[in-house]
């Protein structure tokens, strides 16, 4: 009886294991799950004329992990961070491999700030709105200045 406890135990310790680096570490090294089966929340944000099929990170777990790990971004997606209330809601590069844009914007779905082609390279280093935002939106580098997306401009989603 003894050795069968152990057996099992070893065998539950090992997927355990197993699980942890599927979930955490195999995303560092690009191999990725597709953003549609992540478990996140979606929505449909558009601005400037473009339009995104966006992952909501809507809790601070989700906020803090963000797009950190992930090799890149397809066409057409991106993260939408949701806070409880405007705020200066600093971000950073930490742990991002590619470079984004981020567009901060406040509770009246107007754009307030945009940081253009932040580079992982910019860590630790933070990016924050020139005006209280609700919301930030990270999307491809480039994306800003080919949907001509700056401060004033309209969201929705």
């Amino acid at each position: 009886m003894k050795k069968f406890l152990a057996i099992f135990i070893a065998c539950v310790a090992i997927l355990g294991l197993a699980y942890l680096v599927a979930r955490y570490y195999l995303p560092i090294y690009g191999v990725q799950t597709p953003m549609s089966q992540t478990g996140y929340a979606r929505t449909q944000v558009s601005l400037g004329g473009a339009r995104y099929d966006a992952l909501v990170s809507d809790t601070e777990a989700l906020r803090a992990r963000g797009l950190s790990g992930r090799p890149h971004l397809e066409d057409g997606q991106a993260m939408l961070f949701i806070f409880p209330n405007e705020g200066d809601w600093g971000f950073w590069m930490k742990d991002m491999l590619f470079p984004i844009d981020m567009i901060w914007i406040d509770n009246d779905l107007r754009v307030v700030t945009v940081k253009a082609n932040a580079q992982p390279s910019s860590y630790p280093d933070v990016f924050y709105p020139t005006a209280p935002a609700r919301y930030v939106l990270e999307i491809s580098a480039g994306d800003a200045a080919k949907f001509d997306i700056g401060p004033g401009g309209k969201v929705t989603f």
